[in-house]
């Protein structure tokens, strides 16, 4: 685990930016999507001060990474982003000034004896500092996945105390051995409950992730357990979020979630732009305004 935390704002707040995207192991430009939400360019010219990013496949380099994690080892990923160079997670946080918890899941291979170790997962990134960390392993399907969780406070402008918990959440595209069946979607509903059960307290929850539900019909059960117990917003954003090789369409697989107390509202839609991933983010306002602590 990594964390570095910025300076306690005492900044009111009635309503927080919160965005999640899988950012493509490098391939995700995170400074120039961080930039157009400073500069407004996202909340139609209305600059934002203060956001959390749940994000997905992440990754850090140096020395400091264990070279023999005991996790699986999938292939490497090693993409770039479309414009300047690919930086890893806890530099990120630190050239934007962001608060950052990174989990790491597994070890993102290194391509040759000379490059630096690296290892791959989720991590939250936030202009407010983070409390109560912790991290939630999900049940092996194919991947070891670890899910990022993290408190945020401040209050409102009337001087009301808020309190929300934030998770950053991926769960397998496809199970592995004898489970292999269980890739049409068996394995990832079994990943939603132990998620669902590790969040059952009754705080306020932003959920955000790439949740890989590319099966059809009855057969993806992780969807409707998420939904039954973050039911916020009620309209997801229709477009698909992960665009598929050589232009041939695309899937709905990511989604952001939340669970909130009575009378308040949430938001989601899909941002156009792709930042050089291969997922689109999902950005939404969450209402503060009545999350007490």
């Amino acid at each position: 685990m990594v964390v570095k935390q910025v300076p306690a704002r005492e900044t009111p707040l009635d309503s927080l930016l919160v965005v999640t995207w899988n950012t493509h192991v490098g391939g995700g430009d995170i400074p120039r999507l961080v930039t157009e939400i400073r500069e407004g360019r996202l909340t139609g010219g209305i600059p934002v001060p203060h956001f959390i990013l749940l994000l997905q496949e992440v990754y850090r380099a140096g020395a400091e990474v264990p070279v023999d994690r005991p996790a699986a080892r999938p292939r490497r990923l090693n993409a770039h982003p479309p414009r300047g160079p690919r930086i890893d997670i806890v530099e990120t946080a630190r050239m934007l000034g962001l608060a950052v918890y990174y989990a790491p899941s597994m070890s993102n291979r290194r391509a040759s004896e000379t490059a630096l170790p690296e290892d791959r997962g989720n991590a939250i990134l936030s202009t407010l500092p983070l409390h109560d960390l912790g991290a939630i392993e999900l049940p092996f399907e194919g991947q070891r996945r670890v899910a990022p969780a993290a408190t945020i406070t401040g209050t409102t402008s009337a001087g009301e105390p808020w309190e929300l918990r934030v998770v950053s959440v991926h769960l397998d595209n496809r199970s592995t051995g004898k489970r292999l069946l269980r890739s049409l979607g068996a394995g990832r509903r079994r990943q939603a409950e132990a998620l669902v059960e590790a969040l059952a307290s009754p705080e306020a929850i932003a959920l955000g992730g790439d949740l890989n539900t590319w099966s059809v019909g009855m057969l993806e059960g992780a969807l409707p357990v998420l939904e039954r117990h973050f039911p916020l917003p009620e309209n997801h954003p229709p477009e698909p979020t992960f665009a598929t090789a050589a232009g041939l369409g695309g899937m709905r697989l990511d989604r952001l979630m939340f669970r909130l107390p009575s009378g308040l509202s949430a938001t989601a839609r899909r941002v156009p732009n792709l930042y050089g991933s291969d997922h689109h983010p999902l950005a939404g306002w969450v209402t503060l305004r009545g999350l007490g602590t």
